[in-house]
């Protein structure tokens, strides 16, 4: 069973675009597969949508089911921990190295290396401050930082 099936869409509805551009236009629905941003540092998470088109002016929106299945997504990625893919993207782009970080953050080089490479689960604290890390945190972090 596809996903309008599992909602009870029907690929033949008739309903009004939202741009009015005809009392009632045929309406294309597709499930597409779509790049949902997390507002951390180039993280997407990737979630099948229904995805209305009008036939007339083309224009493409989600309906309420669309958007409650993209709010559960989101939802459920901030219900977890990041991966080590993840951590490692943040962190390269912050453009660090994992000595830096570990410097910055407080925490050893090997806890990053070892969070990155899959071999130990982050805490839930590093969890969260990785996910609050940016460009301006981190300038602020790095000024902060005693040189040995």
């Amino acid at each position: 069973m596809g996903l309008l099936e599992e909602l009870g869409i029907n690929r033949r509805e008739l309903i009004a675009c939202p741009n009015n551009c005809g009392k009632h236009s045929k309406m294309g629905i597709t499930e597409e597969a779509e790049k949902l941003p997390t507002g951390i540092f180039g993280i997407y998470i990737h979630v099948l949508l229904p995805i209305w088109r009008c036939s007339v002016c083309g224009c493409e929106w989600l309906d309420g089911r669309g958007d409650h299945i993209a709010d559960n997504a989101l939802d459920a990625f901030y219900k977890r921990k990041l991966t080590p893919t993840e951590l490692k993207m943040i962190r390269r782009e912050l453009d660090m190295t994992q000595q830096e970080l570990a410097d910055v953050i407080g925490w050893t080089k090997l806890s990053i290396v070892r969070w990155e490479g899959g071999k130990l689960e982050q805490s839930l604290a590093a969890d969260r401050l990785y996910r609050v890390l940016d460009h301006e945190l981190v300038k602020k972090l790095k000024a902060q930082t005693p040189r040995e």
